[in-house]
């Protein structure tokens, strides 16, 4: 007949399962929760935007900021609820957002991903997609670098344009069929060739079982309805091989802790000051042709202010500009890994203060 279990024996299994418990209340507390803001007023209800909570305050705080100052040129924090909207609601005066709306790709313990999907009214109306992948744990924007080593970025690239291509030949097969395109077939090939030249891993977003490399328009908007889907999808077993060791990790099923994995970028938000006291945080992008663009804003004043410019032989040069594109000032600075150092200096007055910002 065999023992009874021991006073121990239930102890350790009720202590077990409270440390099961409590595994599993901190994964969930650790997700991220969602909230909505709405354009308020009825005209305006085709305009929504997330808002994010985390445990942290920091890391909430850094995820509302990107998104909010990258899409909306502005933050809550300056423009609480429906004002926040107020400056890119499209009007007949003014170009900007007519409609938006959200999806939640995935949402865990590692990583909060979101895409927004909007509508620019200008000469005419244009639909665009953006995604965003943050550490849920740090707050900060992942990019595939990050996620990948640089062999398996590279084998990526070509991997994903190929398949872009098989797609593309596909749909060119199926349009040659229908006699109303067939004579503008090869401008429509020409259009679809210059497209995916590039791969574009960077526009990517993560569901809950796998990763979609996702591409923009490419043809123009008088027949953006023979457009191709051209998104690439891949689950986590195919890019197993290809993961860095901090991708692995994000990637896991099992919560793990990211909170200290740390990947600097001079594209990601590099914070400072001007003149030593003016908090600012700066967001540019760099292209190939030696131009950047971007933005940069005072922590005080939440509101972005457009900045464009070129990197040459380690020197940076950005013209600020205001809403009717005239040059207000220019930083001239140095790049030192992803720091920068300089001068700000005012175009009208010409008064000249020291600036630094890194990532």
């Amino acid at each position: 007949m065999p023992n009874p279990p021991s006073k121990n024996h239930y102890m350790i299994k009720t202590l077990s399962l409270a440390l099961l418990l409590s595994a599993s209340l901190a994964l969930h507390a650790q997700q991220a929760t969602i909230s909505n803001i709405s354009g308020g007023a009825q005209k305006d209800h085709d305009l929504n935007f997330p808002v994010v909570k985390l445990p942290g305050a920091a890391a909430t705080r850094k995820i509302n900021d990107y998104m909010q100052i990258n899409l909306l040129e502005r933050t809550t924090l300056k423009a609480p609820g429906v004002q926040v909207f107020d400056r890119v609601k499209w009007t007949e005066k003014q170009t900007g957002i007519d409609a938006m709306t959200y999806t939640i790709h995935a949402n865990n313990s590692q990583l909060l991903s979101i895409g927004l999907e909007y509508e620019a009214m200008g000469a005419h109306p244009e639909n665009y997609q953006e995604h965003f992948v943050f550490n849920s744990q740090r707050g900060e924007i992942i990019f595939p670098a990050d996620i990948f080593t640089p062999q398996g970025m590279k084998e990526l690239a070509g991997e994903v344009i190929r398949k872009r291509s098989d797609l593309i030949a596909a749909h060119l097969k199926q349009l040659k069929a229908d006699p109303e395109t067939a004579d503008n077939l090869e401008s429509i090939k020409e259009n679809f060739t210059t497209c995916n030249k590039e791969a574009n891993l960077e526009t990517f977003y993560v569901t809950a079982t796998g990763i979609v490399f996702h591409k923009t328009s490419c043809l123009p908007h008088v027949i953006a309805n023979l457009e191709a889907p051209l998104d690439i999808t891949y689950s986590f077993d195919q890019l197993r091989s290809r993961l860095s060791a901090f991708g692995q990790k994000l990637l896991s099923p099992a919560k793990q802790d990211i909170s200290k994995d740390s990947f600097p970028s001079l594209e990601k938000p590099l914070r400072g000051k001007i003149d030593n006291k003016y908090d600012i945080v700066m967001q540019l992008h760099f292209y190939g042709d030696h131009a950047v663009r971007g933005f940069y804003y005072y922590n005080n004043y939440q509101s972005a202010i457009e900045l464009s410019g070129k990197f040459e032989k380690g020197r940076l040069e950005l013209k600020e500009h205001d809403k009717d594109y005239n040059d207000t000032a220019v930083f001239e600075a140095t790049v030192n890994g992803t720091a920068l150092s300089g001068s700000w200096t005012n175009v009208k007055t010409k008064k000249s203060l020291g600036f630094a910002v890194k990532n």
